[in-house]
């Protein structure tokens, strides 16, 4: 379900973030990137400390009561993460007649997928994400390359100082600022 999460708002993140232009999305990924390392490793100190992950944390530090009430935070968290980057998936390619069947087919593949054990299940992933996600990707930028027009589509000039930056403006890093968070969402599902 983390390799559906982060794939699926992968998808839209990236669609959505790249409206703002090249270089604010960029710096936003780039702050992303780094304020993220942070909380990764932050957790990473915690979780080996404390059993339990952030549950643990919260019993041991705040009490039973807050500890259950991070618990239920976390799964709907996850139930709506997955639920919502199925969604997209099913928008991203299917007509809206046939979404529900392939919100179907997604989940059945998933749950098939997670009843590999072991090293079998990580060579199915590491195929799948390889084939299923990169090739695409890299198929999609060799093959869009030729037409793209960047001086006419990606570039906003700034009057007063008679300069050009490959943006949409100077408020567009924080329009696309929630968008690099995407990226994560599903790493943390883990």
């Amino acid at each position: 379900m983390a390799l559906l999460t982060t794939l699926g708002h992968h998808l839209h993140g990236w669609n959505a973030g790249w409206t703002a232009g090249f270089v604010p999305f960029c710096v936003a990924q780039v702050i992303m990137a780094a304020a993220y390392t942070v909380h990764i490793s932050t957790l990473a100190e915690i979780g080996a400390k404390v059993p339990g992950g952030s549950y643990g944390f919260a019993r041991a530090v705040l009490g039973f009561y807050t500890g259950f009430l991070v618990a239920a935070l976390e799964l709907i968290q996850y139930i709506t993460q997955t639920a919502l980057a199925v969604l997209l998936v099913g928008h991203l390619v299917a007509p809206r007649g046939f979404q529900p069947l392939v919100w179907a087919v997604v989940y059945a593949g998933v749950v098939a997928l997670h009843q590999l054990r072991g090293k079998l299940l990580m060579q199915t992933m590491l195929i799948a994400v390889v084939l299923g996600g990169l090739l695409p990707v890299g198929l999609f930028l060799v093959g869009s390359l030729p037409h793209t027009n960047f001086a006419k589509h990606a570039v906003w000039v700034d009057n007063d100082a008679n300069t050009s930056v490959w943006a949409t403006g100077s408020t567009a890093f924080i329009a696309s600022l929630p968008y690099t968070t995407y990226a994560y969402s599903g790493i943390e599902s883990i």
